[in-house]
């Protein structure tokens, strides 16, 4: 879905650059992208009607979500449309790359673990029907997924977190600590939503947006409560006429806290928060590509250390029922 929301736009931003209509671009991306393409067609009926696209999206929130919407309204207020489209085409694509990148990392480890789990209990079952052990083939089946719940319940409980986390704020307030502790992963995320503030930051206020809503809008579609945490005083500061640097946290990196202060002073806020949002972006994108490294290998271990266990269960098996048929003869 990333990759056809990143292309949709980027192929709109094109059109509108050379001079089409946006009814006519609106219907020229929606392409055949399935249920965005259906939505950019009913997008372009509410445009032709003499509405903003922002409203017209605004009408498939199941769709588009609060940031897409929030970004086109910034754009078509500074009349800078395409530009801010191709923002967003270059954020779903830094999405749909990282995505990738951790699918592809853990095919081949899941594989290897799903393997894993049918080989580590077979000495027992082997043994049995050599009529020196008594496990059954459901007993041998029930051991199979034990070893797979053992994984797969954790991933179910961080992939229901992250869903519901959309829907219930309070799932975040008390996941994103956690995760947050987590090495690599957590400085990957927090890099990931100080990339996403700085950017819908940045849009709003070249948009012409005042720059207490602009704090608001930014602080709310941050995506992790940890880090809103550590901007939220920017908005108490902004609305008492100081520089919302003020309010920031000193837990913010440092190179946050010091571009932040020269775009203030030198008046150009709005294109300080645009490069830190391409570097924090770059550096989310690394952190996150190590991931991508990493969690093979820490599937791999993890598998190796499963293997080791079961040998050793199954030799002191062997090695009692060796026993026992000694004493019986």
């Amino acid at each position: 879905m990333a990759n056809k929301q990143a292309t949709a736009y980027r192929n709109l931003a094109t059109m509108l650059q050379a001079g089409v209509p946006i009814i006519r671009s609106l219907q020229g991306a929606a392409g055949t992208y399935g249920p965005f393409g259906r939505a950019f067609n009913g997008i372009a009926k509410v445009v032709a009607n003499g509405d903003t696209m922002a409203n017209g999206m605004a009408r498939h929130r199941n769709v588009f979500s609060k940031l897409d919407i929030m970004l086109v309204q910034a754009g078509e207020t500074a009349g800078d449309l395409p530009n801010t489209l191709k923002e967003l085409a270059k954020w779903y694509e830094f999405q749909s790359r990282i995505k990738r990148n951790i699918i592809s990392g853990s095919i081949l480890p899941m594989m290897v673990l799903h393997v894993a789990a049918f080989i580590a209990p077979l000495p027992g079952l082997i043994l049995s029907m050599l009529g020196k052990g008594n496990m059954s083939t459901s007993d041998y089946l029930f051991r199979v997924v034990q070893i797979l719940l053992i994984f797969y319940i954790p991933i179910s409980c961080v992939i229901a977190c992250i869903l519901l986390r959309r829907k219930i704020p309070e799932v975040g307030v008390l996941f994103d600590p956690v995760v947050g502790i987590i090495p690599l992963v957590g400085k990957a995320l927090k890099q990931w939503a100080l990339s996403r503030y700085c950017r819908v930051f940045g849009t709003l206020l070249k948009a012409g947006v005042p720059i207490v809503q602009c704090t608001e809008i930014a602080t709310e579609l941050a995506g992790n409560t940890v880090v809103a945490g550590w901007v939220k005083g920017g908005i108490a500061s902004a609305r008492a006429g100081n520089p919302v640097s003020e309010g920031f946290s000193r837990s913010l990196p440092r190179i946050f806290l010091e571009s932040w202060y020269v775009g203030e002073e030198t008046g150009e806020l709005a294109e300080s928060a645009q490069r830190l949002a391409e570097s924090f972006a770059d550096s989310a994108e690394f952190l996150f590509m190590q991931l991508s490294v990493w969690l093979p290998r820490i599937l791999y271990a993890l598998v190796s250390l499963m293997l080791i266990y079961m040998i050793l269960v199954a030799s002191g098996a062997i090695g009692y029922v060796a026993t026992i048929s000694d004493l019986s003869n």
